[in-house]
């Protein structure tokens, strides 16, 4: 079981490509990151979001195939980021010492992410939403996407963005079970004729309130 895993990450691996790191004025360093020539990008099944207005953050609830598809991409990166570090870093990091600096973008099915003024909110009218007017927790469907890896001096991360967001009404649970169960139904019983004369009569003077 152990090497049907590893062969699965490796082949992930082998379709990634991380480009050397780039410094930025803040001595901050970040890798482009690509699948297959291509960036990463993909949509997520209809789930909760909570807004961090204040620092363009968000939490994103995910589906179980996402869910998988994340943790696969981190695994590759944080072997790919091992594999490098005596170039990027000049000293040789294990595996294990990569997965202790690597800081996770998961907590259980939750995704932390970023968002901003080229990240486009949306209806289901397809109607573009200004950020500032949503409410902090909305239900729908994102398309998120990475581009970098951030290298700090005392760890590391995905940078997992969101591309687009389409808000979809939330249902009540309870309120759709109940409506979509208790209907009145066109039984056969129900063309019976009745000749109480208290129902007829209280039906004919019967008026809506």
């Amino acid at each position: 079981m152990t090497e049907i895993k590893n062969e699965i990450r490796n082949e992930i691996k082998n379709e990634l490509l991380i480009y050397d790191p780039i410094k930025t004025p803040k001595n901050i360093y970040y890798s482009r990151i690509i699948h297959n020539s291509e960036e990463i990008s993909f949509q997520v099944a209809k789930n909760k979001i909570i807004f961090d207005k204040v620092k363009s953050k968000a939490t994103l609830t995910l589906d179980e195939k996402s869910l998988t598809c994340i943790k696969k991409i981190s695994d590759a990166v944080i072997e790919l980021t091992s594999e490098k570090s005596k170039t990027w870093f000049g000293k040789e990091l294990t595996i294990e010492e990569c997965k202790g600096i690597f800081k996770n973008n998961l907590i259980d099915n939750n995704l932390l992410c970023f968002y901003d003024e080229n990240t486009v909110f949306y209806d289901s009218k397809n109607t573009e939403l200004d950020i500032t007017a949503l409410q902090d927790e909305l239900y729908g469907i994102a398309l998120i996407k990475c581009e970098v890896v951030v290298y700090t001096k005392t760890y590391f991360f995905i940078k997992w963005e969101i591309g687009q967001y389409k808000i979809k009404n939330q249902k009540s649970e309870i309120l759709t079970e109940y409506l979509s169960e208790y209907k009145i139904k066109d039984l056969p019983e129900h063309s019976k004729t009745y000749k109480d004369d208290e129902i007829v009569k209280k039906l004919e003077e019967i008026t809506l309130f």
